[in-house]
């Protein structure tokens, strides 16, 4: 949604500031109402972060293409979407991490990509937190006190 122009009617936009809210400022239009809440643009959030990326962004279609599948599955657990539960879906993901990454190596490219069911993904994200924080962290703290 720009925040000038409402999307439907094409009228301007009215900006109120928000003392009292999470929210940086409410967006209404004078015929429709309600529109929206606006993006502070002092907020580190809203710029060009590394963080916030613009470029390349993996999707299940991308990496099915790439590796040329005819159908997505997890590479993890290795079903297929029909095969998923109720709230469980495929989820597109970075096998190593962007923020990992640096200026020599660029890790946000397809080849770096992997099909995860959301189930997976979770178990995956768990791992490298666990691993990350609390075994690295002890190792840490054990070489500090040698």
């Amino acid at each position: 949604m720009k925040e000038d122009f409402c999307e439907t009617c094409s009228s301007t936009l009215k900006l109120t500031l928000t003392s009292n809210s999470p929210h940086y400022g409410r967006l209404d239009c004078p015929r429709c109402g309600f529109r929206g809440f606006a993006k502070n643009p002092n907020s580190p959030r809203n710029t060009g972060t590394k963080l916030l990326r613009t470029g390349n962004r993996l999707t299940v279609e991308k990496i099915q293409k790439f590796h040329d599948y005819k159908e997505p599955f997890c590479f993890f657990c290795l079903r297929l979407k029909n095969q998923l539960g109720i709230r469980e879906t495929l989820t597109a993901d970075h096998i190593l991490e962007l923020r990992n990454s640096n200026d020599e190596e660029n890790y946000d490219r397809i080849g770096n990509g992997q099909i995860l069911c959301s189930a997976c993904h979770k178990l995956k994200l768990w791992v490298t937190t666990y691993m990350n924080e609390h075994v690295e962290g002890k190792r840490k703290d054990d070489t500090k006190k040698l």
